[in-house]
């Protein structure tokens, strides 16, 4: 049996449908000894990761097979590895999961301890993907210790990443900085670009959520010419997704249309599901801008389709979320409202923090606009209760947006670090200005409200 058909074999075990590879395989490993074949497929799997996910894990499947013809424990561990990497990116968190557990057994076998941190690093991603913070947080911090024992620079900062990105799902917007600025100081001391990219994309992500548009585009533009230069494709999916999302909040639509295609043109390429999530509430985005909702909201059940499948929750909740701004801008306050609730009670069960405030808001909003004042008051004093729990007060702000160095050049990103920054919650905080407005309607009403009650009283 040809090493070609038993990689032919792997492949649709997994389900994939995956082109043959075979030819250019052969040609590859051809004149080399088995350890330079394994070492060299593995070393393609991982560089054509985010280029082409079905390449690598056929590239991984070849190494595999040959290390287990072998029966070298490291290089079978490293294999598999690499091929639940590729499982994850393309969004097979089950399978993913799998692969990592049965390669940490074989990294402790014979104690390799990059290995192991390694991945438990990536464990810690899908559960992080999956909202389990838990979880997530004692796989990653598990692997901290033994990359700060190792003296592992790079695979700190990647941990930091990562450890950062579940402050930043639950708002904490501080500690995030924090360690996104700590990651980043890291890969510039050692001149680890992909890793600077990484921090930059993250960064950005916070300056959008504080508003701060301008530097949340400058830390981005930076990433992507990083990505470009790299050719890095599943990064540069990210960045585009990512400034079209802040193009758009500052309604420059035709920017942020140009955006969104090419990052979902990109990660259809890549095959990046959770990825595709994303981007398609974006140009859905763009549909409900210029009045076509009902072809938006197609784009909305595409999204959610996807969303179940790979159980990404927090993703869910912000389709039912964008599902229902649609139905709003229709006038159709009640329906609306139901997919608020939706939201709302996902949003609850994984305790993603900004999730419940913005469909706190946003059913304090429809609840005044059906004129159900005593619901509309009980949710908008959930709303502030719940903003002033966040503990983001005004010079917090000031001093994140102080703190910051304008991007510098120089530095390098983690294998799997990447793969839950997508862009995040589109539909987050929209139309800011016109809350303002209802609050302040809804505030004069609370104060009316409280006025006859209390004469009803006298």
């Amino acid at each position: 049996m040809t090493l070609s058909f038993v990689c032919l074999i792997f492949v649709c075990l997994t389900n994939v449908q995956a082109q043959d590879y075979s030819n250019e395989i052969d040609s590859i490993v051809k004149g080399k000894s088995s350890l330079e074949q394994i070492d060299l497929l593995n070393e393609l799997s991982v560089k054509n990761r985010y280029s082409d996910v079905l390449k690598a894990k056929c590239f991984a499947f070849y190494a595999l097979s040959i290390s287990k013809r072998e029966n070298d424990q490291l290089k079978i561990a490293t294999s598999l590895k690499n091929i639940g990497a590729a499982n994850q990116l393309a969004g097979f968190y089950d399978s993913a999961i799998q692969y990592y557990k049965e390669s940490s057994s074989k990294f402790k076998i014979v104690n390799d301890l990059k290995g192991i941190s390694g991945t438990l690093n990536n464990l810690g991603v899908i559960f992080l993907d999956r909202n389990q913070y838990d979880s997530a947080n004692v796989y990653f911090k598990e692997s901290l210790d033994i990359k700060i024992h190792q003296k592992d620079s790079i695979g700190i900062s990647r941990t930091l990443m990562n450890i950062g990105t579940i402050s930043l799902y639950k708002g904490n917007y501080e500690d995030a900085f924090h360690n996104f600025e700590n990651a980043k100081n890291i890969n510039l001391a050692i001149q680890n670009k992909e890793g600077e990219m990484d921090c930059d994309i993250n960064i950005g992500i916070i300056y959008r959520e504080i508003k701060d548009f301008p530097k949340a585009i400058i830390f981005t533009e930076n990433a992507l010419k990083i990505a470009t230069e790299t050719e890095d494709r599943y990064s540069q999916a990210i960045c585009l997704n990512n400034l079209g999302d802040f193009y758009f909040r500052n309604k420059d639509y035709e920017k942020a249309n140009s955006c969104f295609s090419q990052a979902f043109l990109l990660r259809e390429e890549l095959h990046d599901q959770s990825g595709m999530i994303t981007t398609l509430i974006n140009i859905s985005k763009i549909y409900e801008t210029n009045g076509n909702y009902y072809r938006a909201n197609e784009i909305y059940i595409q999204a959610l389709k996807i969303a179940y499948e790979l159980e990404e929750y927090i993703k869910i909740a912000d389709v039912f979320s964008s599902m229902s701004f649609n139905l709003r801008k229709q006038g159709d306050y009640q329906k609306a409202m139901e997919y608020s609730h939706k939201s709302l009670d996902i949003a609850y069960n994984i305790k993603a923090k900004p999730q419940v405030l913005m469909n706190l808001k946003d059913l304090a909003f429809l609840y005044s606009a059906l004129h159900q004042l005593d619901s509309a008051e009980f949710y908008l004093e959930q709303y502030i209760q719940f903003q002033d729990s966040l503990n983001i007060d005004a010079s917090t702000l000031v001093a994140l947006k102080e703190s910051a160095q304008s991007p510098a050049t120089g530095t390098n990103s983690d294998e799997n670090s990447r793969i839950f920054f997508i862009g995040q919650t589109v539909s987050m905080v929209l139309f800011a200005g016109l809350i303002v407005f209802i609050f302040t309607l809804l505030t004069t009403v609370i104060i009316l409200l409280r006025k006859l009650r209390k004469n009803k009283h006298l």
